[in-house]
């Protein structure tokens, strides 16, 4: 775990550096920002390749298998290929422009983890009011260990977090490229194209504070609520307890901070929006994985949204208090996830040289 607590505490010692004020703000946000980017990059491509359930280390298939063999095919082939794996043709064609890179399996996980956690960071820079805060909430997030084991749709993912920045630009042209992009690498992400029309959606307070009751209500009701659903996106899905209430109750109860403690601008209005579809998610997790990483694309926005809250609280003799629990809520749970998550398979870590 030594990997883990030097990256959360430097960017804990950083973040009270700032808050102290002893840092330049256009220098921390930079450096910040580039340190954040290069150590967890580095620390995704320097893994070993028995890291992440999908890899499928030493299996004829799984993605470094799927590597080996699509980076070997002719573009004719690669074109003409029907079907791999039920792999999108996006990231079937990724492979084959990796593979004319290299066919060495490590510099395709480098590729892969500089895609998949660039945008992310280009995101903090440009859009965070705490970059510290913001990269510390991301690694509390399952989205960041699904970079060990989904690389598909961490590819995906990364797409679509940039495209809200052109939602928040408004440039629909550029978002819906970026969204179908995306779901060329994973069929999933087309379900972010609601995410511009729901980030406009203005809501009052009133009708704000009633938003909270809609996130129980799919609790309760997530199984036949499901069973419709199923029937419209996929008509094998069945459901089975994913034990994902931990995270559910987190994100209601931050949900409920946020709405306790919003300026209700424009920005936290928006990415508010996008949250509530992430714990909407994340409430149909305990009955079906799927649906729950639905959610990681929508949960991203936590990254934006807890940091810009917590800055712009009226109560500001709180603001340092609520700002220590989450830092400590954020990264007990990351940790925790870190060490005991079975399908990221990111404890304990190895670098490529080690033998395992």
């Amino acid at each position: 775990m030594i990997i883990y607590y030097g990256i959360y505490g430097i960017l804990i010692v950083v973040m009270f550096m700032n808050e102290l004020g002893k840092a330049d703000a256009k220098t921390y946000q930079r450096n910040i920002c580039i340190f954040a980017f290069l150590a967890i990059t580095i620390m995704f491509a320097l893994r070993h390749q028995s890291m992440g359930h999908d890899l499928r280390y030493l299996s004829s298939n799984g993605y470094l298998a799927s590597f080996d063999y699509l980076s070997g095919l002719s573009w004719k082939q690669i074109f003409s290929l029907d079907q791999h794996l039920a792999y999108e043709k996006g990231f079937v064609i990724f492979n084959r422009v990796v593979g004319a890179l290299s066919r060495d399996r490590q510099i395709f996980m480098v590729v892969c983890a500089v895609l998949s956690v660039a945008p992310i960071a280009w995101m903090i820079y440009k859009k965070s009011v705490s970059p510290a805060i913001s990269f510390l909430v991301f690694m509390g997030l399952p989205s960041f260990l699904a970079i060990y084991s989904a690389l598909r749709q961490v590819l995906a993912m990364g797409l679509c977090f940039l495209s809200l920045y052109f939602v928040q630009k408004k440039k629909p042209l550029v978002f819906a490229a970026l969204v179908l992009l995306a779901w060329s690498f994973h069929s999933s992400a087309i379900l972010f194209s609601i995410a511009y029309p729901v980030y406009y959606l203005k809501l009052k307070k009133t009708y704000r504070q009633m938003s909270v009751l809609l996130i129980p209500m799919v609790y309760v009701f997530r199984v036949p609520l499901f069973n419709i659903l199923s029937k419209i996106l996929k008509e094998d899905a069945s459901t089975t307890d994913t034990g994902a209430f931990t995270l559910f109750a987190v994100f209601t109860l931050i949900y409920v901070f946020c709405i306790m403690y919003t300026d209700e601008s424009d920005e936290q209005n928006g990415l508010m929006n996008i949250f509530l579809l992430a714990c909407c998610c994340q409430a149909f997790g305990g009955v079906y994985y799927t649906a729950m990483r639905v959610g990681y694309y929508f949960m991203l926005s936590l990254v934006l949204l807890l940091p810009l809250v917590l800055k712009n609280m009226k109560v500001k003799e709180n603001k340092n208090i609520y700002t220590a629990i989450v830092v400590i809520v954020f990264a007990i749970y990351g940790l925790n996830s870190i060490k005991n998550s079975t399908w990221a398979m990111a404890y304990p870590y190895y670098f490529f040289w080690e033998v395992v």
